[in-house]
């Protein structure tokens, strides 16, 4: 049977041939809908039931399956009480199955399984030898016309992550095919004071890049870390790849009694790239008589993952050293005076890859 024209068939004012034919095309125009999935005793009755054709719609690639008529494993009778089972097809193919109820005196039907549509409930009892249409309540959703929809792959969405602190190889796990990439270059040293009058600004820190890639037609890549400057010295370089890239903070200028401030890394390569912070300017405080009544060190430039070392702080009749930057990729902070007024280190960078599926 074609599909058909749907015209209200009526007794009263349609006669013979007219009537007969108004009726098969309703029924031409009811029967994909109407029968899709239908559930029935089989012609000769036997402990199976009888699911008829249908079709599953695939929202992921716009595909239309149809499913032809199946037949459930043989169900067996309950030995003590009655018992409900339960008829369902698969959400994603229409593979026709059956959940096993708990006999009881007064019974419900199983739990739907997740990824499972309902299509039947059978009330079995300790004398059945065969399935009826009597026994068969249909729970089928006329609502989706006998196209149903695949479940949600919930596993789809964030899956895990790799944390990158010194150079390596990512090795793309199975199932994943897009990663989000963030890449912090090292941070500078801070500057140390060269004599008792003069101060160090703070190191920069590392420049931030952050890209999104497709990594189905990828299984690995090379990990660069940018090292982390020690006093008076830049930080390094850190990459993913060649797909993008942050340099170290820059090296500090020379001490003096105002000590300038050092420029943070670059970001290159990604959708989103950033500089480092700068690291701050170190000051001698009063030389209005000629000499420093005390002075401080610049801080180190901080990223997105690590703060900037705090810079030294003294009267100037002694020296104060900068602190060394705490995290990934920060700057160390600038020292004061000359015997231990050396600067702080800068930290490391890191590089770390978020994997989607």
């Amino acid at each position: 049977m074609g599909v058909g024209t749907f015209v209200q068939p009526d007794a009263d004012t349609q006669e013979g041939t007219d009537y007969k034919n108004y009726l098969e095309a309703c029924f031409a125009v009811l029967k994909r809908q109407a029968a899709a999935f239908a559930p029935h005793e089989q012609t000769v009755p036997n402990m199976t039931v009888r699911v008829d054709a249908g079709a599953i719609f695939s929202n992921d690639d716009n595909s239309l399956t149809e499913v032809a008529a199946q037949n459930t494993g043989t169900i067996t009778a309950p030995t003590t009480n009655p018992r409900i089972d339960r008829i369902v097809i698969a959400q994603l193919n229409g593979v026709v199955s059956v959940i096993t109820g708990t006999p009881a005196g007064s019974p419900v039907p199983p739990a739907i399984i997740t990824g499972k549509l309902p299509v039947a409930q059978v009330l079995l009892q300790t004398s059945t030898t065969i399935i009826t249409n009597d026994m068969i309540i249909d729970e089928r959703q006329l609502n989706l016309a006998g196209i149903t929809f695949p479940e949600p792959d919930v596993s789809a969405g964030f899956q895990s992550v790799q944390v990158f602190t010194a150079g390596g190889t990512w090795t793309k796990p199975s199932g994943i095919t897009k990663i989000v990439v963030e890449v912090i270059g090292g941070g500078a040293g801070g500057r140390s004071g060269t004599y008792e009058t003069t101060v160090g600004g703070g190191g920069g820190a590392g420049g931030y890049s952050l890209k999104v890639i497709d990594v189905s037609a990828i299984a690995s890549e090379s990990v660069t870390i940018g090292a982390g400057g020690a006093a008076n010295n830049a930080g390094g370089t850190s990459s993913f790849g060649s797909h993008c890239s942050a340099t170290g903070g820059l090296q500090p200028s020379a001490a003096g009694t105002i000590s300038q401030r050092n420029g943070g890394g670059a970001g290159s390569g990604g959708d989103i790239n950033l500089p480092g912070e700068w690291g701050g300017n170190g000051f001698v405080f009063d030389m209005s008589m000629g000499t420093a009544s005390g002075g401080i060190g610049g801080n180190g430039g901080s990223t997105k993952y690590g703060a900037g070392g705090r810079g030294g702080c003294s009267d100037m009749t002694s020296s104060d050293y900068g602190c060394d930057g705490d995290g990934y990729g920060p700057g160390g902070g600038g020292g004061v005076g000359d015997t231990y007024g050396w600067g702080g280190a800068g930290k490391g960078g890191i590089v770390i890859v978020w994997e989607y599926k």
